[in-house]
């Protein structure tokens, strides 16, 4: 009589299935099936005496050389020689953990990507790994593009913060198929949605004069409390600036006066063909960016000790 191999989970199983339940070689070759370390058991009858024994293996084929040899001595005593076994000739890449995958990732993307960039790929890579853990898998290519939809559809985003998303997942993934540890990119077998929600753009309207009026009347309220760095005053100008230039937070944030011609025109940008772009501000706005100036330095909105833009601009968006 053939001996009967299972393997029976711990309390402390990887997979997370129930204590003392089993499990068949058939069963875990199914989709889906989260892998484990416990260690797989035989029973059966030997020389007749019924008995069930700790193979001491993990893997199938290991176990299954330990059982034939218990059958062919037909007794349960003594070790076992387990004569060696070769590996299967495979195509599947090497296996590596996905703590260490997105570790690994991102001290390279460090090298070389500014650190608002490396912070928005951490923060995405916690979330995957602790998915992956609600899931129950260890390894990198336990990934599949199921489960990259899935991930995705647990973002608690807009449509268009999704495909941002998407986007950097990508590149991960196709860093680890480059270091062998996939077989395929999953993620690259996942299209983003093109519903009207993702296609949508709807337009940005200014402030109408109205609301201008109200957002300046604000501002002679603000920072008559000591805690607050800024005053209404360096509000009022931040805003102006912002009005009448249309440069983005963070450039008004950086605001330096040697963007300033002494015409009155601001610089906005450089073009790819080095050509400058100007925009001109009237005169009562020209002397308050003088005027602060002198009072700041060049830098009329104060010089930052961080390099980091979310930080500067959180500062300057009216935060104490």
């Amino acid at each position: 009589m053939a001996l009967k191999l299972y393997r029976r989970h711990r309390k402390e199983c990887e997979g997370s299935h129930a204590e003392d339940t089993r499990s068949g070689e058939f069963e875990e070759g199914r989709r889906g099936w989260k892998k484990c370390g416990c260690l797989i058991h035989a029973s059966g009858s030997l020389h007749g005496a019924f008995k069930r024994k700790n193979t001491g293996r993990t893997d199938w084929r290991e176990a299954k050389a330990i059982a034939l040899e218990w059958e062919k001595t037909h007794s349960w005593d003594g070790e076992v020689a387990v004569p060696p076994i070769v590996p299967e000739p495979s195509s599947l890449p090497k296996r590596t953990t996905i703590e260490r995958a997105a570790k690994t990732f991102l001290d390279e993307l460090r090298e070389h990507a500014a650190a608002a960039t490396h912070k928005k790929y951490r923060l995405l890579l916690n979330r995957f790994k602790a998915f992956s853990e609600q899931r129950g898998y260890v390894m990198i290519d336990q990934w599949e593009p199921l489960d990259v939809r899935e991930f995705r559809s647990s973002w608690k985003v807009s449509p268009g913060t999704a495909v941002r998303n998407m986007a950097m997942l990508k590149p991960f993934f196709e860093w680890c198929l480059n270091n062998e540890w996939v077989s395929r990119n999953p993620a690259r077998l996942v299209k983003n949605p093109k519903g009207r929600e993702v296609r949508r753009a709807e337009q940005k309207l200014p402030f109408t004069d109205e609301e201008l009026k109200r957002i300046y009347e604000a501002c002679k309220t603000y920072g008559r409390e000591s805690r607050y760095v800024w005053n209404g005053d360096d509000l009022a100008d931040f805003i102006s600036l912002s009005i009448y230039t249309g440069l983005r937070i963070s450039d008004v944030a950086l605001f330096h006066i040697d963007r300033m011609l002494p015409t009155g025109e601001i610089l906005i940008r450089t073009t790819k063909a080095g050509t400058h772009v100007y925009t001109w501000v009237p005169d009562w706005l020209q002397k308050r960016i003088q005027e602060r100036s002198e009072k700041h330095g060049p830098f009329i909105f104060g010089t930052h000790k961080t390099e980091t833009l979310e930080v500067i601009t959180e500062g300057s968006g009216g935060g104490n």
